[in-house]
């Protein structure tokens, strides 16, 4: 489930590319080093996109995309909580799986597309990785959310991961950061994380169909999702310490358990009720946006990167701080409202609603940061990949 790595075993945009468009077969795009499942997916699903697919179609537009196509599905997965008849909730979730399904052919189909076209680029690398670095926690939450892992008792398990799925991908990019290539663990690929995250979400909205709709108990529900959640627990976090093993050498534990700080405040700022399910994911995703985006940035200019931000951590501080009363925020937004009561329609706009606040000021600030740190890199990086 949470194993959703780098989407490829060869980084798509630095595969080697034709310098010019070509009408051969689609399964030259393929890489030799795809085997077993991926290797049967990609060529049964994603080639004949790809043969179908217009040469004005960009890698990046396929990229961008599938990033929109992630927050659909998570609309799907929550929406699905909200539905009274189960016929239509099991609709959302198999729309859900199907998005995710999409999602799978989509993150494949822009690199090969890039190397179909001869229009394989730095920038089109940093879309391709940077976007990842939102789109696996939302997949993941999205997924969590429409199978009800949230609940008790497989809350525990789920949330843990939730975050090692971003834990790895923060040591894959550190890695990649320090030695200019992606290591991956021969356990599974994002590719096949992918298809399982499909169908997990129209599984377990197809078992949840059939004992709700005949009166069965959810007993039998909760202990399957309890042991899947364990489960990719376990998993994940034996492939987070494949690794650990490898970042200790090279001196570069520091940004890595730097992150894990983050990531462990929002998990106390979840499990202590600060924040619900979807605000949880939200938060995680942000985070990973901020922090590993700048990774895949650096990596591909060569310029120093320390793997935090100061802002991020200061907003989860005041949180976690609030969380245990030595901070109190609804005041701090009380104040800012009282003296702002002579601007039009502004009122108690803040009063309230300290957790959209936060979650507003933190967003605003990932996407004004990274949109920065990717302007003044742009010229750098629309040079074509070689």
């Amino acid at each position: 489930l949470a194993m959703v790595l780098d989407k490829n075993r060869v980084s798509p945009q630095r595969s080697p590319s034709p310098s010019k468009r070509t009408n051969a077969s689609s399964s030259q795009f393929v890489s030799e080093n795809i085997v077993g499942l991926e290797r049967w997916l990609i060529l049964t699903f994603v080639t004949p996109c790809l043969d179908w697919m217009p040469e004005w179609v960009t890698p990046n537009q396929i990229s961008f995309a599938n990033a929109v196509l992630v927050w659909v599905v998570l609309l799907l997965a929550q929406g699905s909580l909200e539905q009274e008849s189960h016929e239509l909730a099991l609709v959302y979730r198999v729309a859900g799986g199907l998005g995710m399904f999409a999602s799978m052919v989509l993150d494949c189909l822009d690199g090969m597309q890039a190397r179909k076209t001869g229009q394989c680029s730095r920038l089109g690398e940093v879309l391709d990785h940077g976007l990842d670095t939102v789109s696996v926690p939302i997949s993941v939450t999205a997924v969590c959310i429409g199978a009800n892992m949230f609940a008790h008792p497989s809350d525990i398990p789920c949330v843990l991961g939730l975050v090692n799925s971003i834990h790895i991908y923060n040591a894959q990019l550190i890695l990649y950061y320090r030695t200019g290539k992606f290591i991956h663990p021969d356990v599974t690929t994002g590719t096949e994380g992918q298809f399982g995250l499909a169908l997990t979400f129209v599984g377990f909205g197809a078992v949840e169909y059939i004992l709700k709709t005949t009166g069965s108990s959810m007993q039998g529900h909760t202990l399957l999702v309890c042991l899947y959640c364990c489960i990719t627990a376990v998993v994940t976090t034996k492939v987070l310490w494949f690794y650990v093993v490898r970042l200790h050498p090279l001196g570069c534990m520091t940004p890595h358990l730097i992150f894990h700080c983050y990531t462990m405040a929002a998990m106390y700022l979840y499990f202590a009720g600060w924040l619900d399910a979807i605000t949880f994911g939200l938060l995680v995703s942000a985070i990973s946006f901020r922090i590993n985006t700048p990774y895949v940035i650096h990596s591909i200019v060569k310029t120093e990167y320390g793997g935090y931000d100061m802002v991020c951590g200061l907003l989860v501080l005041a949180s976690s701080l609030d969380c245990v009363g030595l901070l109190k925020l609804e005041s701090i937004l009380e104040v800012i409202d009282a003296a702002m009561l002579h601007l039009p329609l502004w009122g108690t706009l803040l009063s309230g609603y300290k957790v959209h606040v936060v979650m507003g000021v933190l967003s605003g600030w990932v996407v004004v940061q990274n949109a920065l740190l990717l302007s003044k890199h742009y010229n750098r990086l629309v040079i074509k990949a070689k």
